[in-house]
């Protein structure tokens, strides 16, 4: 059973893409540990400097979560089968961009965090 729901971005070795072809999966989860760090920081800098919309975690929610089902599909492609650390990771970090603490109302009202 092929689970490759796109096998065109498996098979090219010319994209964008095309230097997940040559990682292992501990390499691949030590990128995308990475890749989490990179786009939750420009989240939360974002967010900072005033573009606080549901828009922004959107999209950086998406760009997180692209790079794991890249990994799945091109994994499959060449015989990976064990996804359960990167799934635990994707539902981990998405949880993460999603979840919303406002410190400054919460100090606001009982004068500490």
């Amino acid at each position: 059973m092929n689970c490759v729901p796109f096998p065109i971005f498996a098979a090219a070795e010319d994209g964008v893409f095309s230097f997940l072809h040559t990682l292992n999966g501990p390499e691949f989860l030590g990128l995308f540990a990475a890749w989490f760090a990179l786009t939750f920081v420009t989240v939360l800098i974002l967010r900072k400097l005033g573009r606080d919309t549901p828009l922004t975690s959107i999209i950086g929610l998406s760009c997180f979560e692209l790079l794991g089902m890249l990994g799945i599909i091109i994994g499959s492609a060449h015989g990976l089968h064990t996804w359960e650390y990167l799934i635990l990771m994707m539902v981990l970090g998405g949880v993460a961009f999603l979840l919303r603490v406002d410190f400054k109302s919460s100090a606001d009202s009982s004068g500490s965090w």
